[in-house]
C-alpha cells in the first residue's frame, strides 16, 4: 500500500515538471491554457454536459448524450428520449420496441397486435408462433393478395368464401381440374364445379354428365358426357336420340318424333305428312278428321284407281283438285264452268289465257276471263281490240286497233285532237289546243296562263270574264302602249306601279318625293331612289327611296346625314363623329365622358381606370373584372360589395390557389363544397370525414366515399360508399357499420342467426313469421306443413287476390253455395274443393254469410247484416274472448238488449238482432243501409244454434 501511495506521487510530480518545461519554452508569456472542464454549462440561453471540456456524445450514468445534450431520436439504431431508451413508439413510419430497437416480431402498437420486420408493418411471407405466413400491414393476410387468396397469412385450399361467393381452391387459387371434396372426385373448373365441356366431355356440377343438362345454349341428353344417339331411357320411357335430342328425323328410311317412331301428322322438316309405323302413309287412315285416303302421307288429291279425290275424300267433281277444275265428269274441264265463285274458260282444267273461240267468236282471255289488258302492246276490251274510250287500268283512254291514239278522231264530243289517247293540250302547227280544241279563252299552256284566240296568244283588245282589256301577248297589257298607260289591261292615269315602275300624275316615270299609298319614298326613275341625292333638306343619301340609317363604305349615316351623336347601328347604340365610333373625350347629355369604339369607356387606358366613361378609383367591377384600390384586377380575398370573394386577375377564381389557409380549391371565389373530377371538396380541402355533398352526408376519405375501416365520433366503423355498412360484406355481416351476430333487420331485411337472409320461419323478436329473402313472405311457399300462401310472413287467412285462405290453404268461402261430403269442403258446378280440418266460425263481409264450422264440417250457414259503410265491421283473424247471456249493448246514443253475446275483438262480436227485419238476412246489400254500428247481427231465430256450437278461444276469420 505504501509503495502505490509513493509510485502515485512520483508520478504526479513528474507530470507537473514536465507541464512547467514545456511552458517555459514558448516566448509568448500571455497564453492561458485552461483547465480540463467535466459536467453541465450554459452556453447563451443552453445547457450542455460537457467531457474533457467537449460537448460530450455518449452514455454516461445511464444516460445517453448528443453534443451535450440528452438523445432525442435514434442513434446507433436505439431510439432515446431525453436521454433514456424510448420503448413502443413510432418515429416517422418506423415502431420501436421494448429495447428501443425497430421492432421485429409480433407488438402491441397502441391500437392494435402488429407483426413488424425492421421496424415497419410486415409486407410479405414471414416467419412467427405459428410458422411461416403471409402478412399484409402487419396482419396475417385475409383475402386476395397478388391473385392469392389467403385466410389467417396462409393460401387456403378447399372450399372458402371469399367474400363474394364459395369458391374451391388449392393453393390459394380458385382451382381448375380434378380434386376431391366431401362429395368425392370432382372437376372444377375457377373454384365451382364444372359446368362446362372438358376436353369434349361435359361436366353437371363437377361429375361427368349423365341425363338432361343445360350446356349453356339447350337442354341435351347425355351419355357418358356426350351428347347421346341411339336408344336412351329417361323419365319418358325408351326414347331414340340425336345428338342428345330426342329424334325428329329419318334413320334408316323411318321416321322419328320426339324420339319415337312416328305414327300421326308430323312434320319432317319438309313439310307435314301422315306416317305409319315411321313410313309415310298410303292408302286409308284415320286421323282427327276421320277416315281419308293418302298418298305418300298426304291427303289423296287427284285420280288414283279411276276415282278422283279431294283432301282424301272421293269426289264426283265440279271442284278444285291440285289446282285443276274437274266437271262433272270427272274430267278437267274445256269451256265455261261456274266454279263457284263465278263463270270461267276452261282449257284443259286451267283458267285459260290466250286465243279462244266462244258464242262469241274469237276472244282473247286471260285467266279463264275476257282480256281488259294490254298484248303485246294492244289493249283488249272485253276480249276484242280496243277501238274506243277504255280504261286500261290507270285512266281513261282514246284507243284505235288497240292503241292510244294521236291525231283528228271523232267522239261522243265530235271531232277532237288527241295525243297519245288523251284530249290534246299543247301546240300542234304553232296553234295551242286546249282539251282537244283550239284555244279560245284562257288557257294554261304548260308555261303560264294565256288568253288565246283562234289558238294564238291574243294583243289587243278582247272580252274575258273581267270584261274588256288590252292584251299584249295574251297577256294583261302593263305599260304604256301606243302612247297610253295600262294596268292589268285597263287604261290608268298614274300614281300607281306597272311593272315595278311608279308613274307619276302625268303618266311618266316618278321623280322627287311621291306618296305610293303606303307611305313616302323618294323615286329616280320611277325606282325606290339608293344613292345620294338633292332635296329640301340639302344633299342627303338615300336607300330604297327612305333617308340612309345604315352603314355606307364604313361611314355610319342617320337619317341621310352623316351621324355625329349617339346612334343605332342596329346592333347596339354607339357615339358617332364623323360616321366613326367615336374613341377620345366627347360630351353628350351626361357631360363630358371617355368613349372607346363609341362605347363609354370600361377598362384601363393610358393607364387610367374608367367606368362608364368616368374615371374610377378601383374597388369595382368594370367589365366583369373586379379592380383593386390600387385600380389592378384583384388578387386574393376582397369584399366586392356583396361578399368575400378570393379573386385571380379580377374574377372570382375557380381552380386550386395559395391563401392564409394553404392551398385551397375554389369554385366561384369561394371555397370549393363539391366533386372535383370525381373527388368530393368540403371548404376548400380534400374531405376526410363526413360531409354533405348536396345528395346525403357521406363520410369521405381522401375526397372519396369511403369503403372499410374507418374512425369518426362514434368509433370504429365499417363503411360502404361513405355509409355505415348495413349487410354482408367480406363474408361479414354489418349492421350501422359494427359487426352483427344477425337475428336482427338491416335495412329492411331480416338476417338469421348465420348472418344470411333468413328463409322460413323466425322470431323477428316481436312474432314468429315467414320469411324469404329476409322479407315477410306473400305468395305460395312450403314448410313443414305443406305449401301454403302467406300474406307478411303469416298464413292467410281473409281475401286476397280474389281467393279466399283459411290458415294458408285456399278456400272457396266467398261463394255461398257450399256442401260437404265425406269432410272435404266442395262448392256446387265448380268441382273445387278443399280439405278443412278444426273449429272455426268464417264471416264474409262481401257475401254477408256466416259459416259455423265443427271438425271441418259445415253445420250452420245463415246471412247475416255487418257494419255500415260508416261503421264497417273488423277484417282478420280473432278468436272468441267470452260467451255472454242476456246483455245490454250500450254506445254512442244507443242501448240495445241482446240474448246472445259473443265478442271476438274488442268491442267487435257476434249477437242476436231483434231489431232487423228478418228479410235483412237474406239481402247482401241491406247492410249498406241498415247495417250495424259494426257488431254481426245474427237472426234471432239462428243465434242459439251459432251460440251453443261456440266455444271461448275458437277462431272467428273476418274478411
Amino acid at each position: 500500500m505504501k509503495k502505490k501511495f509513493l509510485s502515485t506521487t512520483f508520478l504526479i510530480l513528474s507530470l507537473l515538471m514536465i507541464n512547467v518545461l514545456i511552458f517555459n519554452k514558448y516566448t509568448d508569456k500571455s497564453i492561458v491554457v485552461a483547465e480540463s472542464f467535466n459536467g453541465w454549462k450554459e452556453e447563451g440561453n443552453e445547457r450542455y454536459f460537457f467531457q474533457n471540456s467537449k460537448k460530450f456524445t455518449g452514455e454516461y450514468q445511464n444516460k445517453y448524450f448528443v453534443n451535450g445534450k440528452y438523445a432525442n431520436g435514434v442513434y446507433n439504431g436505439t431510439l432515446y428520449k431525453n436521454g433514456d431508451i424510448s420503448t413502443n413508439a413510432y418515429v416517422g413510419e418506423i415502431f420501436y420496441g421494448s429495447d428501443g430497437k425497430p421492432a421485429n416480431g409480433w407488438y402491441d402498437d397502441g391500437s392494435n397486435w402488429y407483426f413488424f420486420q425492421n421496424g415497419k408493418k410486415h409486407n410479405g411471407y414471414g416467419v412467427d408462433g405459428n410458422g411461416k405466413r403471409y402478412f399484409v400491414n402487419g396482419k396475417y393476410a385475409n383475402g386476395y393478395v397478388g391473385g392469392i387468396f389467403y385466410s389467417k397469412g396462409k393460401p387456403v385450399n378447399g372450399w372458402y368464401d371469399d367474400g363474394k361467393d364459395w369458391y374451391f381452391f388449392r393453393d390459394g387459387k380458385k382451382y381448375t381440374g380434378k380434386a376431391k371434396d366431401e362429395n368425392g372426385e370432382m372437376y372444377f373448373v375457377k373454384g365451382k364445379y364444372a359446368n362446362t365441356y372438358i376436353d369434349g366431355v361435359f361436366y353437371k356440377d363437377g361429375k361427368i354428365a349423365n341425363w338432361w343438362c343445360d350446356d349453356g345454349k339447350d337442354w341435351y341428353f347425355f351419355q357418358n358426357g356426350k351428347k347421346h344417339n341411339g336408344y336412351g331411357i329417361d323419365a319418358n320411357g325408351k326414347r331414340y336420340f340425336i345428338s342428345g335430342k330426342y329424334a325428329n328425323a329419318y334413320v334408316d328410311e323411318i321416321f322419328y318424333s320426339e324420339g319415337k317412331i312416328a305414327n300421326w301428322w308430323f312434320n319432317d322438316g319438309e313439310a307435314w305428312y301422315f306416317f305409319q309405323n315411321g313410313k309415310k302413309h298410303n292408302g286409308y287412315g284415320i286421323d282427327a278428321n276421320g277416315k281419308r285416303y293418302f298418298v305418300d302421307g298426304k291427303y289423296a288429291n287427284g285420280i288414283y284407281g279411276g276415282k278422283l279425290y279431294k283432301d282424301g275424300i272421293e269426289s264426283k267433281g265440279r271442284t278444285y283438285v291440285n289446282g285443276i277444275f274437274y266437271d262433272e265428269n270427272i274430267s278437267p274441264a274445256d269451256g265455261w264452268y261456274d266454279d263457284g265463285d263465278a263463270w270461267y274458260f276452261f282449257k284443259d282444267g286451267k283458267k285459260y289465257t290466250g286465243k279462244a273461240v266462244d258464242g262469241n267468236g274469237e276472244m282473247y282471255f286471260v285467266k279463264g276471263k275476257y282480256a281488259n289488258a294490254y298484248i303485246d302492246g294492244i289493249f283488249y276490251s272485253e276480249g276484242k281490240i280496243a277501238n274506243w274510250w277504255c280504261d286500261d287500268g290507270s285512266d281513261w283512254y282514246f284507243f284505235k286497233d288497240g292503241k292510244k291514239y294521236t291525231g283528228k278522231a271523232v267522239d261522243g264530243n265530235g271531232e277532237m285532237y288527241f295525243i297519245k289517247g288523251k284530249y290534246a293540250n299543247t301546240y300542234i302547227d304553232g296553234i295551242f289546243y286546249s282539251k282537244g280544241k283550239i284555244a279560245n279563252w284562257w288557257c294554261d299552256d304548260g308555261n303560264a296562263w294565256y288568253f288565246f284566240q283562234n289558238g294564238k296568244k291574243h294583243n289587243g283588245y278582247g272580252i274575258d270574264a273581267n270584261g274588256k282589256r288590252y292584251f299584249v301577248d295574251g297577256k294583261y297589257a302593263n305599260g304604256i302602249y301606243g302612247g297610253k298607260l295600262y294596268k292589268n289591261g285597263i287604261e290608268s292615269k298614274g300614281r300607281t306601279y306597272v311593272n315595278g315602275i311608279f308613274y307619276d300624275g302625268n303618266i311618266r316615270p316618278a321623280n322627287g318625293w311621291y306618296d305610293d299609298g303606303d307611305t313616302w319614298y323618294f323615286f329616280k326613275d320611277g325606282k325606290k331612289y339608293t344613292g345620294k341625292a338633292v332635296d329640301g333638306n340639302g344633299e342627303m343619301y338615300f336607300v330604297k327611296g327612305k333617308y340612309a340609317n345604315t352603314y355606307i363604305d364604313g361611314i355610319f349615316y342617320s337619317e341621310g346625314k352623316i351621324a355625329n351623336w349617339w346612334c343605332d347601328d342596329g346592333t347596339d347604340w354607339y357615339f358617332f363623329k364623323d360616321g366613326k365610333k367615336f374613341t377620345g373625350f366627347g360630351v353628350d347629355a351626361n357631360g363630358k365622358r371617355y368613349f372607346v369604339k363609341g362605347k363609354y369607356a370600361n377598362g384601363i387606358y393610358n393607364g387610367k381606370l374608367y367606368k362608364n366613361g368616368l374615371e374610377s378609383n378601383g374597388n369595382t367591377y368594370v367589365n366583369g373584372i373586379f379592380y383593386d384600390g390600387n385600380i389592378r384586377p384583384a388578387n386574393g380575398w376582397y369584399d366586392d360589395g356583396s361578399n368575400w370573394y378570393f379573386f385571380k386577375d379580377g374574377k372570382k377564381y375557380t381552380g386550386k390557389a395559395v391563401d392564409g389557409n394553404g392551398e385551397m380549391y375554389f369554385i366561384g371565389g369561394k371555397y370549393a363544397h363539391t366533386y372535383i373530377n370525381g373527388i368530393f371538396y368540403g371548404a376548400g380541402k380534400i374531405a376526410n370525414g363526413w360531409y354533405d355533398d348536396g345528395d346525403a352526408w357521406y363520410f369521405f376519405q381522401g375526397g372519396k366515399k369511403h369503403t372499410g375501416y374507418a374512425t369518426d365520433e362514434n368509433g370504429q366503423r365499417y363503411f360502404v360508399n361513405g355509409k355505415y355498412a348495413n349487410g354482408r360484406y367480406g363474408g361479414k355481416l354489418y349492421k350501422e357499420g359494427l359487426e352483427s351476430d344477425g337475428n336482427t333487420y338491416i335495412n329492411g331485411i331480416f338476417y338469421s342467426g348465420d348472418k344470411y337472409p333468413a328463409n322460413g320461419w323466425y322470431d323477428d323478436g316481436d312474432d314468429w313469421y315467414f320469411f324469404r329473402n329476409g322479407k315477410k313472405h306473400t305468395g305460395y311457399a312450403t314448410d313443414e306443413n305443406g305449401e301454403k300462401y302467406f300474406v307478411d310472413g303469416k298464413y292467410a287467412n281473409g281475401f286476397y287476390g280474389g281467393k279466399s285462405y283459411l290458415d294458408g290453404e285456399e278456400v272457396d268461402l266467398a261463394d255461398s253455395d257450399w256442401y260437404v261430403k265425406d269432410g272435404v269442403w266442395r262448392v256446387k258446378n265448380s268441382g273445387r274443393s278443399c280439405h278443412v280440418n278444426g273449429d272455426f266460425i268464417v264471416i264474409s263481409l262481401s257475401d254477408q254469410k256466416l259459416w259455423l264450422v265443427r271438425d271441418g264440417r259445415i253445420i250452420s250457414k245463415i246471412g247475416i247484416v255487418s257494419g255500415k259503410p260508416s261503421s264497417p265491421t273488423v277484417t282478420g283473424n280473432f278468436r272468441i274472448l267470452s260467451k255472454e247471456y242476456s246483455r245490454i249493448l250500450r254506445g254512442p246514443g244507443y242501448a240495445s238488449w241482446v240474448q246472445y253475446w259473443m265478442p271476438f275483438h274488442g268491442g267487435y262480436g257476434i249477437h242476436d238482432a231483434n231489431w232487423q227485419p228478418s228479410s235483412a238476412f237474406s239481402n247482401s246489400s241491406y247492410y249498406r243501409w241498415g247495417g250495424s254500428h259494426g257488431c254481426v247481427n245474427v237472426y234471432p231465430g239462428s243465434m242459439g244454434k251459432i251460440y251453443n256450437n261456440s266455444y271461448v278461444g275458437m277462431r272467428v276469420i273476418v274478411y
